[in-house]
């Protein structure tokens, strides 16, 4: 199943992460628990099987393909980046949470790439 309308998210918590340095205050702790929590969700949400991809270079890239265990591993990276969220709410540096967010989103971006070719089942055709 393919679709245009999914949403990855990854790029909410890298999103998140990038923005977290501009933000002072009480809106603070909101861009702090708001991306992982959304994450979670669209997780959470997307079907089985569902895939989004992008032509790049007369390639076609698999952003996003959704099975069993890219969700388990998604789900835990998004849980995880919550609970670092919710620990450091009184933090008062923000540079290693904004790094923290865009490493987490970087992890759920990799578990949930798509590999069309199968290189890590060794079926390289060449």
């Amino acid at each position: 199943m393919t679709s245009s309308l999914i949403v990855p998210p990854a790029l909410v918590l890298i999103a998140g992460g990038l923005l977290l340095p501009f933000v002072r205050g009480a809106a603070r702790s909101t861009v702090l628990l708001v991306p992982p929590l959304l994450a979670l969700y669209l997780i959470w949400m997307l079907p089985e099987g569902a895939q989004l991809n992008l032509p790049f270079l007369g390639n076609e890239l698999t952003i996003v393909k959704v099975d069993k265990l890219s969700r388990l591993f998604a789900l835990v990276f998004a849980i995880m980046s919550f609970a670092g969220a919710l620990f450091a709410l009184r933090q008062s540096r923000t540079l290693e949470l904004s790094a923290a967010f865009v490493y987490a989103g970087s992890a759920i971006g990799a578990v949930m790439a798509g590999d069309r070719r199968g290189f890590a089942a060794g079926r390289v055709q060449r």
